[in-house]
C-alpha cells in the first residue's frame, strides 16, 4: 500500500477554498440576473419619459400653449421642438422623425383632438447579453381634446 505524504494528505482533506470555489459557480448568473435587472429598469424608464413627452406635448399643442402656437394657431414644427426639448429634460434624445404629430386626429372615437406619437429604439449597453433589448423600437402615444387658447 502505497502511502500519501503528509502534505497531499492535508492538501486532499482542506475546506479552504470550497467558499471561493462556491461563490465562482454563483458568481455569473447572479451578475447576468443583476445587469439584466438594471437594463430592464432602464427600458421600462425609457417607455415612462416618453409617454410623459407625449402627454406633455399633446396637452402643449391641444391647448395652443405659445410653446407649440404661432398667433394663436397649431403649429407642427414648433410642437415637435417642444416635444424634443421636453424629452432632452428627460434626458432622453429624440430626433425629429421620431416624433409623429397630427393635430387633428381620431381617438377613442371622437374627433377633434391633438395626437401625439413618439417612437424610440431603446439602446441597451449589453446588447449581446439582452438581444431582446437591442434596438428594440418602442412607441406610445397621447392624445388631448383641441382646445382654443385663453
Amino acid at each position: 500500500m502505497k502511502r500519501i505524504p503528509f502534505l497531499g494528505r492535508v492538501f486532499i482533506r482542506s475546506e479552504r477554498g470550497a467558499t471561493a470555489v462556491e461563490f465562482s459557480i454563483i458568481a455569473i448568473p447572479l451578475l447576468l440576473t443583476l445587469f439584466g435587472c438594471i437594463e430592464f429598469g432602464r427600458m421600462l424608464w425609457t417607455r415612462q419619459s416618453m409617454s410623459e413627452v407625449a402627454v406633455m406635448a399633446a396637452r402643449c399643442m391641444g391647448l395652443p400653449q405659445t410653446e407649440c402656437s404661432t398667433s394663436g394657431s397649431r403649429d407642427v414644427t414648433k410642437s415637435r421642438t417642444y416635444a424634443i426639448g421636453v424629452a432632452a429634460k428627460w434626458g432622453l434624445t429624440l430626433t425629429t422623425s421620431e416624433v409623429a404629430l397630427d393635430s387633428n386626429a381620431t381617438c377613442g372615437g371622437a374627433t377633434g383632438f391633438s395626437k401625439i406619437t413618439v417612437t424610440h429604439s431603446f439602446a441597451t449597453v449589453a446588447p449581446k447579453m439582452i438581444q431582446q433589448l437591442a434596438n428594440n423600437p418602442m412607441s406610445v402615444s397621447a392624445c388631448f381634446p383641441n382646445g382654443s387658447s385663453s
